[in-house]
């Protein structure tokens, strides 16, 4: 059972890398230094730095993330959930590296860049990397075993007695922020608030935790139904990295919640099965396949993601499954409509089922709904269309 366990994890890792090594033939570099990256996106940060999301997009493509590879945007994170699995080596510790374990880099003690290490010469003592965010691209870089910008490795193998961890904790970064905090983990903070809608003060995102920081991290815990300490912590972190601009959550495979049950039972209303359990609180991939499924319905980027865009496209589509339409709407949906109203003897005008909701359209649906007894509003919602169909 132990050769089996072992041989299974071996070929995990090697999907690992070479999902790697086919990142970095794409010769991706990031357009004037914005941090925009797919991998950001995948994360939920778009726009922050970027390697330890490569490394978990990485790990999650290679179906290893939250098991071999913890799930992390935060270097320092990233350190500790390997510490907390036993599985942490540092540099001077003497341990030489295997190929997929994963390399924290430091900045006075303190984890600051990672990446994936592809290849280790013990002749040579030279360890070959693949890094995201390496000078705002990904690239291959080598380091010598004994370099100081080396702070440890997250293993995967040798003296790892535990090759199935225990699931990984809150993949949020979880650094505990007050007013008068500096640093980088800062600047992330008031990034997030900004983008939020939540003013920093006229300095921005500076790194500086001041009064204004304090005063916007109040109002979104209020906001949030938060404690209003002014101290960002776990929870805040979690609220502030799964809430849109907006205040929508964002949903993903992983997540869990009334958010998702929410989720879910919008999902089964229109006729997308989330799995056996149904609405049961749980993104696993029945969910995951329903929104696929939905989105790719809806024109949306199939990317598996509730956002914005998939929210508001739940939002427009009523509970029987049919779509909300109103005049200027294009498309399938109204053809439907069109010819489901000339098959009563409604005109839509001179160009028929042409897919446009104008005027010709709107006028029939307010015929239609006059008479059968409907608010004559030109907008097609459930009551609109349970009388078409009957």
């Amino acid at each position: 059972m132990e050769t089996s366990t072992i041989f299974t994890l071996t070929n995990e890792i090697s999907n690992f890398i070479n999902v790697a090594k086919q990142e970095l033939a794409t010769g991706f570099t990031e357009h004037n230094g914005d941090n925009m990256t797919k991998y950001g996106a995948w994360y939920g940060l778009n726009g922050q730095p970027w390697c330890a999301m490569f490394v978990s997009w990485c790990a999650n493509q290679a179906g290893i993330l939250g098991t071999v590879v913890p799930k992390y945007a935060y270097c320092p994170y990233g350190v500790n959930a390997y510490e907390n699995w036993g599985r942490y080596r540092r540099r001077t510790s003497g341990y030489e590296p295997e190929q997929g374990d994963v390399i924290f880099f430091q900045q006075d003690g303190v984890a600051c860049h990672t990446g994936i290490v592809i290849q280790y010469n013990s002749s040579s003592k030279i360890v070959t990397t693949i890094e995201g965010n390496s000078r705002d691209a990904i690239r291959s870089n080598t380091y010598n075993l004994t370099d100081s910008y080396i702070l440890g490795y997250g293993i995967w193998s040798g003296s790892n007695t535990n090759p199935s961890p225990s699931p990984t904790p809150d993949p949020n970064p979880v650094t505990l922020l007050r007013l008068g905090s500096q640093g980088e983990a800062v600047r992330n903070l008031q990034t997030i608030l900004i983008s939020k809608g939540y003013n920093c003060g006229a300095s921005g995102a500076d790194g500086d935790f001041g009064q204004a920081t304090y005063n916007a991290v109040i109002r979104f815990q209020a906001d949030h139904g938060l404690e209003q300490d002014g101290i960002v912590g776990p929870k805040t972190w979690n609220a502030l990295n799964n809430t849109t601009a907006g205040g929508t959550p964002v949903l993903r495979k992983g997540s869990t919640g009334a958010d998702v049950v929410k989720l879910q039972k919008a999902l089964i209303a229109r006729g997308y099965s989330c799995g056996a359990s149904g609405a049961d609180g749980d993104f696993g991939q029945g969910t995951y396949n329903a929104v696929i499924k939905f989105q790719a319905d809806h024109g949306l980027d199939q990317d598996g993601i509730v956002g914005p865009q998939t929210w508001n496209a739940l939002s427009n589509t009523s509970g029987d499954g049919s779509t909300l339409l109103r005049k200027g709407d294009r498309g399938d949906g109204v053809v439907a409509l069109q010819k489901a109203l000339i098959a009563k003897g409604y005109s839509c005008g001179t160009s028929g089922a042409d897919g446009i909701f104008g005027d010709g359209t709107y006028n029939a649906v307010i015929r239609f709904q006059a008479n059968n007894g409907l608010d004559q509003d030109g907008i097609v919602g459930p009551a609109t269309w349970r009388a078409l169909n009957n």
